[in-house]
């Protein structure tokens, strides 16, 4: 698996929108949010020294254009391009939300590799990153504590749709393992999208275009506007 998610897989300038537009930036705003909130000691218990729950993943030609065909289907469905989306919802799966958030700047930039489920009514959101991957000014601090290994995350939330605004806001998190303090999820009070994403006009009007968001087992439904 030597092309792994670290390689940037063509055309990644627009994916860091659609990293929080359709989720949330979970691996790196998970785990810096619950290294706010840990002690210096406890965080060595929260490295996994060998595991990575999940495993690099390997792009290929069919990947590449199923990341096309997935953002093409949300242009056409902001657009009302019926000639592509012949509906007024559009169904976006977890593999799909995988693909998206993998391939995603954010994610490539800090090394991170995600994998999306959905049950009935929640986004699960694993992510791994290898402690020599983190970044930011306290990021040294923590390799030194802990040279090698992993950092395991698992969020579990939903999207809401509400005044105009599009926020994720998380039911429980896990790092190895560990719960993350709920005072991480409070004092966050959900992410809002409009502050991480650098399209602004596309997400105005997906947020114009949509009039509903709902999770399934099947995936995440967007229903359009009348």
């Amino acid at each position: 698996m030597s092309s792994s998610i670290s390689t940037t897989p063509g055309g990644s300038s627009r994916r860091s929108f659609f990293l929080f537009l359709l989720l949330v930036p979970v691996g790196i705003f998970v785990i810096l949010a619950a290294l706010l909130v840990v002690e210096f000691k406890q965080f060595r218990a929260m490295v996994s020294p060998t595991t990575a729950d999940v495993p690099e993943f390997a792009w290929s030609d069919s990947a590449h254009a199923r990341v096309d065909s997935v953002e093409a289907d949300l242009h056409a469905f902001v657009d009302r391009d019926t000639s592509r989306v012949k509906s007024d919802s559009l169904w976006i799966s977890g593999g799909d939300l995988t693909l998206l958030l993998g391939s995603s700047n954010i994610a490539l930039s800090h090394g991170i590799r995600v994998h999306v489920t959905t049950t009935d009514s929640l986004i699960i959101v694993q992510s791994t990153q290898p402690v020599q991957a983190l970044q930011g000014q306290l990021a040294w601090v923590f390799k030194k504590i802990a040279p090698s290994g992993y950092l395991n995350a698992r969020i579990e939330g939903y999207p809401i749709l509400k005044d105009g605004k599009l926020t994720f806001f998380p039911v429980r998190g896990f790092l190895n393992g560990h719960k993350i303090p709920t005072t991480t999820w409070t004092k966050q009070g959900g992410f809002s999208a409009a502050s991480f994403i650098g399209h602004q006009d596309f997400y105005n009007a997906f947020l114009r275009a949509v009039g509903d968001i709902q999770v399934t087992p099947k995936g995440m439904l967007l229903l359009r506007n009348p």
